[in-house]
């Protein structure tokens, strides 16, 4: 189980039990701005992968990954933005693609 994964089980069970918590520090602001973040690290990982000549295979993995695992909460329109900004809107098709969405 991932980081983030761990802590939203914490907090949902404290907050079932009613137990009062405050999250902060580095924890809050990656719970919090974990869409964001996800979008901006999708874009870097298509990104390296084109710099790198399109052949690390853990890169185009983790894409495929947040692709699936993150269906349906990603902002499309933002990463196909920024994507055409970047000059990997092809990679960002073909993923999108290969991730069934």
């Amino acid at each position: 189980m991932e980081p983030l994964q761990i802590l939203q089980v914490l907090v949902s069970t404290l907050e079932k039990l009613g137990v009062p918590s405050m999250l902060v520090g580095s924890f809050a602001s990656s719970f919090h701005g974990f869409p964001r973040l996800t979008q901006d690290a999708l874009l870097s990982k298509l990104h390296w992968y084109r710099q790198g000549g399109e052949v690390s295979e853990n890169q185009w993995r983790d894409v495929i990954g947040i692709l699936k695992i993150q269906a349906g909460r990603l902002d499309l329109a933002y990463l196909q933005k920024w994507a055409e900004e970047l000059g990997i809107s092809d990679l960002m098709l073909r993923a999108r693609h290969e991730a069934g969405g």
